[in-house]
């Protein structure tokens, strides 16, 4: 059986972390006027802080596309999405759509989770996911600990 695990960007989790634990992480978009910065492996971090220090403005950012997401639950067996709180960013609301799609694509429906926090409560629930899944639960059994957090 297929099992994933989805992230958006604002989780904590390394590199290293997520290779690990085979997490995809999908990315925010942060904005300095027309400036885009994908928040992904490719983003130079030194470079985006110095050009936020010197951008006179506020910054701004964007939750990863329901495509994003969509193309990222591809055809598991199980898949299990955790995203920034949907009370500090569209991101969840996102994965919904990006699921809905989906599913109309003949997909399995993906497990949601609503972190109703941010970075490293999202990685926190990750971690947990991972280990539930390591431990070949049942799903039932692996959203049972977040059932206060999820919608399938």
């Amino acid at each position: 059986m297929k099992r994933k695990i989805i992230v958006d960007s604002c989780c904590d989790l390394t590199a290293d972390m997520r290779a690990e634990m085979s997490i995809k992480s999908v990315p925010l978009t942060m904005m300095l006027g027309d400036k885009e910065y994908c928040d992904d492996s490719s983003l130079d971090i030194g470079g985006f802080l110095h050009d936020m220090g010197e951008y006179p403005e506020k910054a701004s950012s964007a939750a990863p596309s329901p495509f994003l997401y969509q193309d990222a639950m591809g055809d598991a067996d199980e898949t299990y999405v955790v995203t920034l709180s949907s009370k500090l960013s569209s991101s969840y609301n996102n994965a919904v759509i990006g699921n809905n799609e989906s599913v109309v694509n003949g997909n399995e429906p993906a497990c949601l989770l609503d972190s109703k926090s941010a970075s490293a409560g999202e990685t926190l629930i990750a971690i947990k996911l991972h280990e539930l899944i390591q431990a070949q639960m049942p799903k039932e059994q692996i959203i049972q600990p977040f059932a206060d957090l999820s919608t399938i």
